[in-house]
């Protein structure tokens, strides 16, 4: 689920215009609580 939503999002954001850096902070926040709560899991 995560991959599907960042690359939808990342290419919207890229169509609308947002910087690189902002793309990257929005698929480390998909991310990000992914890996910390899959490891308890």
């Amino acid at each position: 689920m995560a991959t599907n939503m960042t690359i939808g999002m990342s290419l919207w954001m890229r169509y609308r215009g947002h910087g690189w850096r902002s793309i990257t902070e929005m698929g480390a926040s998909m991310y990000i609580p992914f890996i910390v709560l899959f490891v308890p899991m």
